[in-house]
């Protein structure tokens, strides 16, 4: 056994932790970086949340020195409560929805199976057996989808439960959507420079202009040559240069309120007005 020597002086100050050096601290988030990293996020509804999460347990001269000021801050925050209440609610909701429509669907289910049973009875012996087989396999389909549906209501294993919840974040999400809860409101933002009077003023025009006149409910200038939204715009210029209001420079003004290419493209989602005349491109006889 080989000799050591032990310090009790060392040994104790060691045990009560005196004589460590400690490691120097990371240096904090500065608001530079916070700035940065709030540029980074795509909605406006994480940058909040990022905010709240950033400045909770600071002091006010700390949150001032993030950039952010501390009366908007508790503003955020009671907001924010309230969003989060309504994401909570969404998600009570879309259970309760969801396992609505599945009890609605497997009542229809079972109609329709009480249904096929009894055509299988008055058709006895009258149709062919490959009519009564087709409606055999319909049964027997239906019937799947009946057991199916029962186990997702049910939640009998995991994967039916699984399926349950997936539906459920399916439906809350889309109430999420039409409830704006992350989102802006409708009335945020910039004002709308054309207003409805304008583009109603503008569909008017359309119509006089038109010379189809079997067609002019359908609000396209049918003028024998090509129409740009360049010539909508000076439309709406003069108009607004009548009335002494500023005039338009971006053409986009006239085409978020135009009638879309695609209605099932995310430019037509996003558009505006009532869409009543011709599409950004042209339009010809």
């Amino acid at each position: 056994m080989n000799d050591t020597k032990l310090n009790i002086c060392e040994f104790l100050e060691a045990l009560h932790g005196r004589g460590v050096e400690e490691s120097e601290p990371e240096s904090g988030l500065s608001a530079q970086d916070l700035s940065r990293a709030l540029a980074s996020m795509e909605t406006e509804y994480d940058r909040w949340v990022a905010k709240l999460l950033v400045c909770t347990g600071k002091s006010r001269q700390e949150i001032y020195d993030l950039g952010f000021k501390p009366d908007r801050v508790v503003r955020l925050l009671r907001e924010l409560k309230e969003r989060f209440c309504a994401w909570e609610n969404s998600n009570v909701a879309a259970k309760d929805m969801v396992e609505l429509r599945l009890k609605e669907k497997k009542d229809k289910l079972a109609r329709k199976i009480s249904e096929i049973e009894k055509t299988m009875e008055l058709v006895q012996g009258k149709w062919t057996d490959a009519r009564v087989g087709d409606l055999e396999e319909q049964k027997i389909a239906l019937k799947e989808s009946l057991q199916n549906t029962a186990a997702t209501l049910e939640r009998r294993s995991k994967q039916d439960e699984q399926r349950f919840n997936q539906a459920a974040k399916r439906t809350a999400r889309r109430l999420v959507a039409e409830q704006r809860i992350t989102k802006r409101s409708l009335g945020a933002g910039r004002k709308q420079e054309l207003d409805s009077e304008d583009e109603e003023w503008l569909v008017k025009c359309i119509e006089d202009k038109a010379t189809i006149h079997g067609r002019r409910h359908e609000s396209v200038l049918y003028t024998h040559h090509r129409v740009k939204c360049r010539d909508l715009l000076n439309i709406a210029n003069y108009r607004r240069f009548n009335k002494g209001k500023r005039l338009l420079k971006s053409v986009s003004n006239i085409t978020i309120r135009a009638r879309p290419t695609n209605k099932r493209s995310r430019q037509a989602k996003r558009r505006l007005g009532k869409g009543l005349w011709c599409s950004k491109k042209t339009t010809q006889d």
